[in-house]
C-alpha cells in the first residue's frame, strides 16, 4: 500500500519567495526531519543521482565561489549539506540556472533537491522555480533568469498494510512539515524523544530563532472534571 501527500508554500496564487527565503524553508524542513530521526538518502548506486540530492545549476556566492550539483551530491553528511545551505543563506547567494546549450536540461521543479527517508517513509524537498508560472503571456515566453521560488515537499509512505496508527503518524509528519516550511526565519529543532538519530549542524553562524517544536498530534489534552490543584 502507498499513501502520498504533496504540498508547497507559498502556493502560486500568493507572493513567491526569493532564493534565500526558499533555502530557509528547505533548511527548516530538513531540521524538522532530522529532529524526527529521519536520515538523508545517499544512494551512490542510483541511476539518477540528481533525483536524490542535487542542484539544477549553480549557487553563486558573493566572493565568486560556486556550488554545483556534483559538489552538493558528494557531500556525504547531513551536517555538511546543512552547512552549505546555511552559508548560502548567510551570504545571500544567487542561483544561476543551467544554460540552454548544456547537455543536461534545467529542471524548474528541483532547483535544489534534498531527500530523506526511513521506516517506509520518503520525503522529497524541492526548491521550485516559479518565475514562469507567475508571469503572464506574452512575457512568459521570454523569461530566463529565475527570480521567484517556492518550497515543495512530497511525503510518501509505502507499507504492506497501512493501519490507522500509520495514518495518524503520517498526519503528524504532514503537519510538522507544513509548519516548518512556512517559517520565515531559521529555526533550531529539539530532537523528539522517539528520534532514532540526533542530528545538529553548527558549521555556520546564522541568526536563528530558538524554539521547541511541538507537533499538534503530540499534545496530551487533559480531561475535564479532574481534581483542581490546591
Amino acid at each position: 500500500m502507498e499513501k502520498t501527500h504533496i504540498n508547497r508554500s507559498p502556493t502560486i496564487r500568493r507572493e513567491q519567495l526569493n532564493f534565500t527565503q526558499a533555502l530557509i524553508s528547505m533548511l527548516n524542513c530538513r531540521g524538522y526531519l532530522n529532529s524526527q530521526g529521519f536520515g538523508e538518502k545517499i544512494d551512490s548506486s542510483s541511476w539518477d543521482k540528481n533525483y536524490i540530492n542535487s542542484i539544477s545549476g549553480k549557487v553563486i556566492f558573493p566572493d565568486g565561489s560556486e556550488l554545483d550539483s556534483p559538489s552538493f551530491y558528494k557531500t556525504t553528511s547531513t551536517s555538511g549539506r546543512d552547512a552549505l545551505l546555511r552559508r548560502a543563506v548567510e551570504k545571500e547567494a544567487k542561483f544561476q540556472r543551467k544554460a540552454v546549450n548544456e547537455c543536461e536540461s534545467y529542471n524548474r521543479g528541483r532547483v535544489v533537491r534534498s531527500s530523506y527517508g526511513g521506516n517506509g517513509y520518503s520525503f522529497e524537498l524541492s526548491v521550485r522555480d516559479t518565475t514562469k508560472e507567475k508571469k503572464i503571456l506574452p512575457l512568459k515566453l521570454f523569461v530566463y533568469t529565475p527570480k521567484l521560488f517556492t518550497l515543495e515537499y512530497v511525503l510518501s509512505l509505502v507499507k504492506d498494510v497501512i493501519h490507522d496508527c500509520d495514518l495518524q503518524e503520517f498526519e503528524k509528519y504532514k503537519k510538522g512539515l507544513d509548519s516548518a516550511l512556512q517559517q520565515t526565519e531559521l529555526l533550531d529543532f529539539v530532537p523528539s524523544a522517539t528520534s532514532k538519530n540526533r542530528t545538529s549542524s553548527r558549521d555556520v553562524d546564522v541568526p536563528q530563532t530558538q524554539i521547541d517544536f511541538v507537533n499538534p498530534w503530540d499534545i496530551q489534552i487533559p480531561k475535564l472534571g479532574g481534581k483542581k490543584n490546591e
